[in-house]
């Protein structure tokens, strides 16, 4: 199946890394000599008016419109022995990506003394222009509170519908202090919060 062929049935949930990274192709040595495939097939698709549905494609840029009424999807699907749920904003057509979490029921327990009975935040991402904190203009989606809202979804999914008691988020060293604030403490390398009927 060619590269095109399946970006036009790639999933929701999933994000295509760069296809080919630019490198001059007088610098290939062997494979193909096309050194900006991802670009070809992105102007094949507007020529041919189909669109990949991958995040990649979908996050939103320098588009942004603030006053654009986004709404939660969800999209549940298995994966290495559990439940993936894919939670995002996303305008009301699904065009664009602003932010997303992905929440982990796992079968049985890891071999993992913190994240025993405990659902698992593996990743949580807000797209668009990257700005200050303290920044209060509307040129992005960052710090709007698309993340901590996509973070409550998540405790009331594992809750209500998976019987957690307990919440796990994968946290670089930089952010605990955000997650501290959303009440959740560290536990080994990862920050867990108990959680209950909202």
């Amino acid at each position: 199946m060619s590269r095109k062929n399946i970006k036009k049935i790639i999933p929701c949930y999933v994000r295509i890394q760069r296809l080919m990274r630019d490198i001059p192709a007088q610098s290939i040595e062997a494979g193909s000599k096309i050194s900006n495939l991802g670009q070809i097939i992105t102007q094949e698709s507007l020529q041919e008016e189909w669109k990949c549905n991958c995040i990649r494609c979908r996050e939103i840029k320098e588009d942004y419109n603030p006053k654009e009424k986004l709404t939660i999807f969800r999209k549940d699907y298995l994966a290495s022995g559990g439940t993936e749920i894919f939670l995002s904003f996303e305008d009301q057509k699904n065009k664009n990506i602003y932010s997303l979490l992905r929440l982990r029921i796992n079968d049985k327990d890891p071999d993992i003394n913190a994240l025993k009975n405990v659902a698992i935040i593996r990743e949580i991402h807000t797209y668009g222009q990257q700005v200050s904190i303290k920044n209060d203009g509307n040129n992005s989606p960052q710090h709007k509170g698309l993340g901590k809202a996509l973070i409550n979804k998540a405790e009331e999914i594992a809750h209500s519908e998976f019987g957690k008691k307990k919440i796990a988020v994968i946290s670089a060293t930089g952010t605990r202090n955000y997650y501290r604030k959303l009440g959740y403490r560290l536990k080994d390398t990862y920050m867990i919060k108990t959680i209950s009927a909202s």
